[in-house]
């Protein structure tokens, strides 16, 4: 196990690229969209997506939340995962019930 608060900027890039190659069938727009968690933030989300970015030749924006706007962020502030379940209510979405 690594504590991330115990890496130099460079180690937690390296571990966190390796491990998004690792993962990386099973992240994307379509997929699994991670966002930042414990002990992660925009750099290491920018790091993902740069990561996939590069496997897929293209530029995979979608492929994780709460980057910086400087590489396709959002202006909108972070919250909590579950905050935006509060913003929903029964009807707003097809098929809810009340």
């Amino acid at each position: 196990m690594v504590d991330p608060r115990l890496l130099s900027d460079s180690e937690l890039e390296r571990l966190t690229r390796r491990y998004t190659i690792d993962i990386s069938s099973l992240l994307g727009p379509d997929k699994d969209v991670p966002a930042p968690d414990v002990n992660t933030d925009a750099r290491v989300m920018a790091w993902v997506m740069d990561t996939i970015s590069m496997f897929r030749d293209e530029a995979v924006t979608g492929v994780v939340t709460g980057k910086p706007l400087a590489v396709g962020g959002s202006r909108r502030p972070r919250r909590g995962d579950l905050a935006g379940s509060a913003d929903l209510r029964p009807g707003d979405l097809p098929g809810a019930r009340g």
